[in-house]
């Protein structure tokens, strides 16, 4: 390609068309066959409009016959490149896509399971609350104890549940902030 533009003496334009070529076929090309056909093609059709372009007469120069591999191998290279581009911004799309499915997935999951396990928990503190409160008969020292140990771990798993279930909301938008102003 560089001994191509060294001894290319038709035009100082030939660089420009190089680059515009390139663009261009890089553009439209939605794969490297596609790529090469246009270089191809664009190519031969560069060196005809040079020839046509003459003074009324065809005459094949070997300066404008050398714009074929200069053209083709420019745009080649910028089509390549193009499509490598193209490939990379395809999977760059698929995994935001599978990281957006996963997260949903998650969000998902974290609210099914608090939710769920706010069911259980919440009738076990209300018979905690009725063997505390003596409701069901009265209980001895060490049987209050032991009641008392686990209606605190259980309001603490209840806490964990209602701020698993709030980061859910949060992750999803669905948490409603309600701003208010307050003396400190």
């Amino acid at each position: 390609l560089c001994t191509a533009i060294i001894f290319n003496s038709q035009s100082p334009w030939d660089l420009v068309l190089v680059f515009f070529f390139g663009i261009f076929i890089a553009a439209i090309g939605e794969n490297l066959l596609l790529v090469i056909l246009g270089c191809l093609v664009l190519s031969v059709v560069s060196v005809v409009i040079v020839l046509l372009s003459g003074k009324g007469e065809i005459e094949l120069d070997p300066a404008a016959l050398l714009r074929i591999p200069l053209l083709f191998g420019a745009s080649v290279v910028y089509g390549y490149l193009s499509d490598q581009v193209k490939q990379e911004k395809r999977k760059a799309a698929q995994l935001e896509a599978s990281r957006t499915q996963q997260l949903r997935m998650k969000d998902q999951f974290l609210s099914h399971v608090s939710h769920e396990l706010r069911t259980p928990l919440t009738a076990v503190y209300q018979f905690l609350t009725i063997l505390w409160d003596g409701l069901a008969g009265d209980l001895n020292e060490e049987q209050r104890e032991y009641v008392g140990i686990i209606l605190r771990n259980i309001k603490q798993l209840q806490t964990m549940v209602g701020d698993l279930l709030e980061a859910t909301r949060a992750d999803s938008g669905k948490l409603a902030i309600d701003p208010q102003v307050i003396l400190l």
